[in-house]
């Protein structure tokens, strides 16, 4: 799993991208689309748990 530092910097360069303040070769490309997968799964994973427990409370 992708440390949260590592990934608050990979939104952080998400920003960048995103703006045209940054572009990617094809090395920095691989990477960034590993570190965004690792954030969706993290996000996904939060919003099943959350689920849960107000399933739970029901």
């Amino acid at each position: 799993m992708i440390s949260d530092a590592t990934q608050l910097a990979a939104l952080d360069f998400a920003i960048e991208v995103a703006t045209g303040r940054r572009k990617l070769n094809a090395s920095e490309a691989a990477l960034f689309q590993i570190h965004i997968a690792e954030i969706r799964q993290r996000i996904v994973a939060a919003a099943l748990r959350r689920e849960k427990k107000t399933e739970a409370r029901q």
